[in-house]
């Protein structure tokens, strides 16, 4: 989901203030919709092609027609006229929304090139192909297909600095003089100022435990519960690697999963909008240490559905306003939270010593 950056001292900004004097504290509000809007329909910040009208129809401005506009032209919100208007300095001021299209095709391409290798990847992707090619234009001899196999291929040794630069008639990379050489023996091309040479790509290929989920977040994925709306495997990913430098073992993650899709399954809410994003389960709030009343044999699930009175609240909304829920009540008694999210697998050899006879 695409956001804006807004910066703490737009209300008090002399343009805000301006804004607000000419269309009173609506108008300061519809900027506001219309920074929103651009970052997810326009991320550039660029209105090209779009009427007066049509921005205002977007931020939904109630107002008279063509005031809103001509006000945030007027103070210095908009640069430009009419059809070729944009965000003043909106690239300053949201420089993360603004390079998100540059982003994701950078992302496209090096997912095409993971799967086809580079020279597939520039089948589908020509253009994107073309612009980070940078060959010399004339040269007919086929190296630019080369340069983009060059860097999905295996190198046996690093390219030796002495020898890196490419000459005339090098099969690495296109000369910068034409070939073949008009003489036999041509003499060393100097370097000029604005050449950059396209050399092999000698980047050490990633290993797959850098760019590929492991088999153990991949078991986690597999019996992780599905919810209504989205669930990116990637930001889950992500979050999972945090927890694994932290030195959390993976086994436990995944038995922390088990717990929670048995625990949604006996609610019927597999499926639902109330099943956690992976990312957020995995995350820094440790929700994967929580039992979740079901889905431990050496945790013992209590007949009496009511958890609170377990942890010393008279009323379910006593417990919820002092941030109890039922997964979490086993860090309460006397209605005071007495245990952290860390201390779960001491707690559990604690219950699992008083079954024992």
């Amino acid at each position: 989901m695409a956001d804006a950056r807004i910066a703490v001292g737009l209300p008090a900004h002399p343009k805000t203030k301006k804004l607000i004097r000419r269309l009173g504290a609506d108008g300061a509000w519809r900027l506001v919709c219309l920074f929103l809007w651009c970052a997810a329909n326009r991320p550039d910040g660029d209105l090209t092609g779009m009427s007066d009208e049509d921005i205002e129809l977007a931020v939904d401005w109630g107002g008279e027609e063509g005031a809103f506009v001509a006000a945030l032209r007027d103070v210095g919100f908009i640069d430009g006229a009419e059809r070729s208007s944009s965000i003043h300095d909106w690239a300053e001021h949201n420089p993360w929304v603004a390079d998100s299209e540059a982003r994701s095709e950078k992302a496209r391409w090096a997912a095409l090139c993971k799967r086809y290798g580079r020279s597939g990847a520039a089948e589908r992707m020509p253009g994107y192909a073309a612009s980070i090619a940078k060959v010399v234009p004339g040269d007919a001899s086929g190296k630019d297909a080369a340069l983009l196999d060059s860097a999905s291929s295996t190198q046996d040794a690093p390219p030796n600095p002495a020898t890196s630069m490419p000459v005339a008639g090098s099969s690495d990379a296109p000369s910068p003089s034409p070939s073949p050489s008009p003489s036999p023996s041509p003499s060393p091309i100097p370097k000029e100022k604005n050449t950059r040479a396209i050399l092999p790509d000698s980047t050490p290929a990633k290993t797959p435990s850098e760019d590929e989920p492991s088999p153990e977040f991949m078991e986690a994925w597999q019996a992780y519960p599905a919810r209504e709306g989205g669930n990116p495997r990637k930001t889950a990913w992500k979050a999972w690697k945090a927890r694994i430098r932290e030195g959390v073992d993976a086994q436990d993650l995944c038995a922390g999963v088990r717990r929670y899709a048995a625990y949604l399954q006996a609610r019927g809410e597999v499926g639902t909008r109330f099943v956690m994003q992976a990312s957020t389960f995995f995350g820094p709030d440790e929700h994967w240490r929580e039992p979740y009343g079901v889905g431990d044999s050496t945790i013992e699930s209590s007949p009496d559905p009511a958890w609170w009175l377990a942890a010393g609240f008279s009323a379910r909304w006593e417990a919820e306003n002092e941030g109890c829920t039922e997964g979490k009540a086993w860090m309460f008694e006397g209605g005071k939270q007495v245990r952290q999210p860390e201390d779960w697998q001491s707690y559990k050899a604690e219950r699992a010593g008083e079954a024992q006879p």
